[in-house]
């Protein structure tokens, strides 16, 4: 069982790393650190690999996040789909000096400061997180409260491989680099998606987790329903996401040449990209049950 008010330092600790997709080292290196040395660790170029025991299928989970990097005369560009409404927002740099940014024409721009910022210098939100009325909010719970979960699970389970990608926010090539070292070290066929989702007037937050029919992308069915009635008949609130917008590693999975059947199950978020997203415990725990079961159950399905 997850206990959020025990947790919440691991919590706050694990969205607090800067890791802008395409400069994601410090959330690689935290893993490494934190896992248990005895467990089996494979660095795939700029991303990660953990095993412990014999697992039959992979879970994938990004650690990147969405952020920033200076350009000139102090302009901000997005690093992936930025969401802000409040003006000005904190953010910190990779070298862990605070700033505020605001609107400048169609980009942002460091606002407050006479400092000539150089060129190329990542820059993340400002981290803020807290627990209210049985909700979270924080920064980027996408995807960090997966990383918590699967750290969770790596805990109790005695049969499970974790591949942390890290780029999934601009939609790079880490996955496909993934999928086929996984696929030609253990053989693994299956692979499970677990990330944050937006949620919507049809995926509620507090309503369980999201089973993907359909994003911009369409999963493995077959695999899907599998899963479905696994964790329906193991008592895990699931609700259908079908709609035409949103990607995630799976995407990638689908057009690597490998044949690697996906699904993709995430925990229903409010402000996706923004400086102070939300979401439901219930969901997050939901979220854990999941990842446990089917990591204890081995995908024997």
């Amino acid at each position: 069982m997850l206990d959020f008010h025990k947790d919440y330092n691991l919590i706050y600790e694990v969205s607090s790393v800067h890791a802008p997709s395409g400069n994601a080292e410090k959330i690689i290196n935290y893993i490494q650190k934190h896992v248990n040395n005895s467990l089996h660790k494979y660095r795939v170029g700029d991303s990660l690999v953990i095993r412990k025991g014999n697992p039959s299928f992979v879970f994938f989970i990004h650690v990147d996040t969405v952020g920033f990097i200076s350009q000139h005369e102090n302009i901000l560009l997005n690093i992936g789909h930025i969401n802000v409404d409040e003006q000005p927002f904190q953010i910190v740099s990779e070298n862990n000096e605070n700033y505020y940014a605001l609107m400048y024409g169609p980009k942002y721009k460091i606002s407050f400061s006479q400092t000539f910022i150089e060129p190329g210098v990542f820059f993340t939100y400002k981290q803020k997180t807290h627990i209210k009325d049985d909700l979270l909010y924080s920064t980027y719970i996408d995807n960090r409260i997966c990383l918590f979960l699967a750290l969770k699970a790596l805990e109790n389970v005695e049969n499970i491989l974790l591949a942390f990608s890290t780029d999934e926010e601009i939609c790079g090539g880490t996955t496909i680099k993934l999928s086929k070292f996984i696929f030609e070290e253990f053989k693994i066929r299956k692979a499970i998606i677990c990330d944050a989702t937006i949620a919507t007037p049809r995926v509620k937050l507090s309503n369980g987790i999201a089973l993907t029919y359909k994003d911009e992308a369409i999963p493995s069915i077959n695999f899907v329903r599998k899963i479905e009635h696994f964790l329906k008949m193991n008592n895990v609130k699931l609700q259908r996401e079908i709609e035409d917008f949103g990607q995630s590693d799976g995407a990638l999975i689908a057009k690597c040449p490998y044949p690697i059947e996906w699904a993709f199950i995430g925990i229903p978020v409010q402000n996706n990209h923004s400086p102070l997203e939300v979401a439901s415990l219930y969901d997050i725990t939901e979220m854990y049950n999941a990842i446990y079961l089917l990591a204890l159950n081995n995908l024997n399905i």
